[in-house]
């Protein structure tokens, strides 16, 4: 649910309005449900209220996004479609890591936690991260310290966090441009990686000349718009597809046991005795590998048992 970009066919009227949405998450859930493992349910709610009181002429708001029950409602539609998937609330850079961040003062964090107290099935946190300078406040996104305490305080309602939106500029495709876009990519994808409860990071736009409206001047993508890699490109390739994987060849000795530190992921185990290879998938992941936050918070103890007859 969006208050914004909402197509001249929808109804004002709100319960027309719910029955749509009714319908549309029913005819997807039916279709594609169980093919979803994340869904975001609600998308910028925080700063938007009385409809912007007029202030956004340009785009189509629904004042249906005051309701008092909107967000319970919201959640409950996507849970009824949606019963095995987890359930995401998504902000902006402004509200999560911009000005707006008070640590428990802050907005976003007393609305989670308001309405997770309540019941609602909150069960993961979008975090955007669109470092424009021309935006108030997000200068602040480039400091360490003030990411990791950001990291930190969301990490206290235990769930999944989405680095949901990234966008690092280069400002234009000169050499040294993006070169600086590539370190920034570096340095904040490996703090990011080293925050135990962020389990993804997804990129805004690919490709230069693609990202929404006024958006394109930031040059933000990983891909130049002729589709050649850009220096980020390659060093998010480097971290995620080479220095944050595990591949190894080993001989299993007299035991006939492997042991292995792996990050999470999907493996395929290829195991050769006596001329016959035998090929098994596996899975490594919090909710796999024995993986207990109160028990073993202190000692990362992560285990799965893989056994080749």
């Amino acid at each position: 649910m969006y208050h914004s970009f909402n197509p001249d066919w929808l109804p004002e009227d709100h319960r027309e309005f719910k029955m749509l949405v009714d319908k549309r998450l029913r005819e997807i859930g039916e279709r594609y449900g169980n093919d979803f493992d994340a869904v975001d349910v609600i998308n910028e709610l925080y700063s938007k209220y009385k409809n912007l009181y007029g202030e956004a002429e340009s785009i189509r708001n629904f004042p249906i996004a005051d309701e008092k029950d909107h967000v319970q409602w919201c959640f409950a539609e996507a849970k009824k479609y949606f019963p095995f998937s987890r359930l995401f609330w998504n902000e902006g850079c402004e509200e999560t890591f911009g000005e707006a961040y008070m640590g428990e003062k802050s907005y976003y964090y007393m609305m989670l936690d308001k309405y997770i107290k309540e019941g609602t099935p909150i069960e993961g946190i979008g975090i955007q991260s669109h470092v424009f300078y021309d935006e108030p406040g997000n200068k602040l996104v480039y400091n360490a310290v003030r990411q990791l305490d950001v990291l930190d305080k969301y990490s206290e309602f235990g769930l999944p966090i989405h680095l949901s939106e990234v966008s690092i500029p280069s400002y234009s495709n000169e050499r040294a441009d993006e070169e600086i876009q590539a370190e920034l990519v570096k340095r904040l994808l490996t703090l990011w990686f080293s925050s135990k409860n962020v389990n993804s990071v997804i990129w805004w736009n690919l490709v230069d000349g693609t990202a929404y409206g006024g958006e394109n001047v930031f040059h933000a993508g990983l891909l130049r718009n002729d589709m050649t890699p850009k220096p980020a490109c390659k060093v998010w390739d480097e971290l995620v597809n080479k220095k944050w994987h595990t591949e190894f060849t080993k001989n299993c000795g007299d035991d006939n046991v492997i042991q292995f530190n792996g990050f999470y992921g999907n493996y395929e185990v290829e195991v050769t005795v006596g001329g016959k290879t035998v090929k098994k998938e596996l899975t490594l992941k919090k909710d796999t590998t024995g993986y207990h936050h109160h028990i073993n918070a202190d000692y990362g103890l992560r285990i799965k048992r893989i056994v080749i007859d």
